[in-house]
């Protein structure tokens, strides 16, 4: 079945419309359907690094707009000028991303500089109404030499599989050097959970009227923490769970195309196992879950929080030193996340954290977020969650990371179905090593699959 445009959809709207009011197919069909606009919807590219706006060139970039009612969607590229005029489009919001990727030696050739780069930008809910609208993008460029999620398998397998214990994420190296796991830290960022339309600025006031995710300049300061930024909501994020790799400094190196895993609990889940009370834990289906007996690191909690999970066993693989945690152990959302990785020298532990934004009154029982300053974010994982075939703008909830950290999003359909998130190859070496898709958008990078494989490759 061919792919359906923005304009066989006004089109079929249209000759729908005429019909259902009896009107002869020769008058002008946009008098027919007021929805329709012709002045369309007019977007243009600049490089968020100025210095490539005279040096890299703005034409031949795909530019992807997709309608939030209908999921509709339509592809124009730019002219010389970073420009594209989609017209008519239909009155309501979309989605406009584009993204593309420059060799080594395109590259050098307009740079000086061999190293492959790709560029990408993105808008959500661009309104296009009488008058039509314009939009500008601001391209960010992708590192495609850096520690990049490869798998989040965070939507679990189900009361016939393992519940929620089997989840895990698995990190690769994209470069072609060595990088040292030692002191990486994994985390998920604190936001609201309710979907985009379910949030109004006017009656909410702890979120922000254009992102409508938590507006962290409202939360409360506990004593001891320094009072609030003028850019806590745009350089920083908050961590709901936050973990750091142990190590040495070249105690867990990462070879070049190799990957660490790290586990919710480090065992074969396909598998019987004792619990920490003593019980049994069985598995209904082992097909539906994964053998994690391999992993690099798992997280083990018991002695480190009050009441961890029972279920929770230390296994061999080495623990992750707990910086935060929400919940009894290691649990990610099943649904909607955002995952981050970084490194710092600094003493994480003496970043402020604070409560989040809703909460009115902070005692000693408060959950409290550490703050994290995005400059020193590797890389980033937005996902969504719906229950229907394609995600439509209903699903959505407002992005807890921001675009130049993951300009989209995966998604899995459902949860408790043992799908996983992996991202893309991209190319492959001479030497056989696979680099993997990075653009910092994550609906370009991640495919969803039915079924978790540790490694995977």
């Amino acid at each position: 079945m061919p792919a359906i445009t923005i304009k066989s959809y006004i089109l079929f709207s249209a000759v729908c419309l005429a019909v259902a009011a009896g009107v002869s197919c020769k008058k002008d069909m946009n008098n027919w359907n007021p929805d329709i606009v012709q002045e369309g919807l007019t977007v243009t590219i600049s490089y968020a690094d100025t210095s490539y706006n005279s040096s890299l060139p703005k034409n031949n970039f795909p530019v992807i707009i997709t309608s939030e009612r209908s999921s509709v969607s339509d592809t124009l590229y730019t002219d010389v000028n970073g420009l594209v005029h989609f017209t008519p489009v239909e009155r309501g919001k979309y989605i406009v991303t584009t993204y593309r990727k420059f060799s080594d030696e395109e590259m050098l050739a307009y740079t000086g500089i061999a190293k492959i780069s790709a560029f990408n930008g993105s808008a959500s809910s661009v309104a296009v109404g009488e008058g039509g609208a314009s939009v500008e993008l601001s391209l960010i460029a992708g590192d495609f030499g850096s520690l990049v999620f490869k798998q989040l398998y965070y939507a679990g397998s189900g009361s016939q599989g393992a519940l929620q214990r089997d989840q895990f994420v698995e990190i690769y190296n994209n470069s072609a050097d060595t990088i040292y796991a030692d002191s990486l830290y994994f985390g998920t960022v604190q936001g609201i959970n309710s979907t985009y339309d379910d949030l109004n600025p006017a009656t909410t006031t702890y979120i922000t009227s254009d992102t409508r995710q938590y507006n962290w300049s409202k939360s409360l300061v506990p004593a001891g923490m320094p009072a609030h930024p003028s850019d806590a909501n745009t350089s920083y994020l908050y961590a709901g769970n936050l973990f750091r790799i142990p190590g040495n400094g070249t105690t867990y190196p990462i070879a070049p195309g190799n990957s660490i895993i790290i586990a919710a609990s480090a065992l074969n889940h396909k598998a019987p196992y004792t619990a920490a009370n003593g019980s049994g834990v069985t598995v209904v289906n082992p097909d539906l879950t994964v053998d994690l007996s391999g992993a690099d690191f798992e997280v083990y909690l018991r002695g480190v929080i009050t009441t961890p999970s029972p279920t929770d066993v230390d296994n061999p693989a080495p623990n992750l030193v707990m910086i935060k945690v929400t919940g009894t152990e290691l649990t990610l959302s099943l649904q909607r996340n955002g995952f981050f990785i970084f490194k710092t020298t600094e003493d994480v532990a003496a970043w402020p954290s604070y409560p989040s934004p809703n909460v009115s009154n902070v005692t000693a029982s408060t959950a409290l977020f550490k703050r994290v300053p995005k400059k020193y974010i590797i890389d980033a994982v937005e996902t969504q969650y719906t229950t229907n075939t394609t995600i439509t703008s209903s699903d959505l909830v407002p992005a807890k990371l921001s675009s130049e950290l993951d300009a989209g999003y995966g998604y899995c359909i459902g949860s408790n179905n043992s799908q996983v998130l992996m991202r893309k190859t991209d190319s492959t070496t001479v030497d056989g090593r696979r680099i993997l898709v990075d653009t910092n958008n994550s609906s370009n990078d991640f495919e969803r699959r039915t079924r978790a494989v540790p490694r995977g490759f």
